[in-house]
């Protein structure tokens, strides 16, 4: 089952049971998508690849050197 990204731009809670309020970003199966774009409950959101950012050395190294400073010694 394919699934598409919509944004709501209505509640809809009542009419679907889907836990969304208006505003909201969610996945849903293609037809019942395209019947909540159709009642107008949500519009289509285009997908982007989303770049993530992995930690380098140095930043890995700085932020293992912060948790040993900040703990506290008995």
């Amino acid at each position: 089952m394919e699934r598409v990204r919509v944004k709501f731009i209505k509640s809809p809670t009542g009419k679907y049971k889907m836990a969304y309020n208006a505003g909201h970003v969610g996945l849903a199966p293609k037809d019942i998508a395209a019947e909540l774009v159709r009642e107008g409950y949500a519009e289509y959101v285009e997908t982007t690849k989303v770049e993530t950012k992995t930690n380098t050395e140095a930043e890995t190294a700085t932020n293992t050197a912060k948790k040993r400073t900040t703990r506290k010694s008995k």
